[in-house]
């Protein structure tokens, strides 16, 4: 005969409510994956209780190695785009493009917008 510990013995309640839970994360889930935050997914999992060694791996391949794999790609983009001569001479880097952009959004916030007349809103 086997005795059960009433301190180790799950409680119902508990359990319905974690059950509720992980539903509740996987329904989100979904929503995550469509907004580009399915690294949230696991997170979420890994503080409701879930297996945390599983979700950690989960993590690294939903967050880090996206993460990664941008910052090699920059390195080799800074490292190889000067070597690139082109009639135009070379081709720009990380650095040179991220100044740029950045000063056309300067430009682009200095510059009046033209209010749209009444008549270019009306149809037809």
């Amino acid at each position: 005969m086997t005795a059960i510990d009433p301190i180790n013995a799950p409680d119902p309640e508990r359990e319905a409510r974690r059950a509720r839970l992980f539903t509740r994360i996987n329904a989100a889930d979904k929503w995550f994956q469509v907004l580009g935050l399915a690294w949230l997914t696991p997170m979420l999992k890994a503080a409701a209780g879930d297996n945390p060694s599983a979700q950690m791996k989960e993590l690294w391949r939903l967050a880090a190695v996206p993460i990664l794999a941008i910052a090699a790609f920059l390195m080799l983009w800074g490292t190889l785009a000067p070597q690139v001569q082109t009639s135009l001479g070379a081709v720009p880097g990380p650095q040179q493009v991220w100044t740029e952009a950045v000063n056309l959004h300067k430009d682009d916030k200095r510059r009046p917008r033209a209010k749209p007349s009444s008549k270019s809103r009306l149809p037809g």
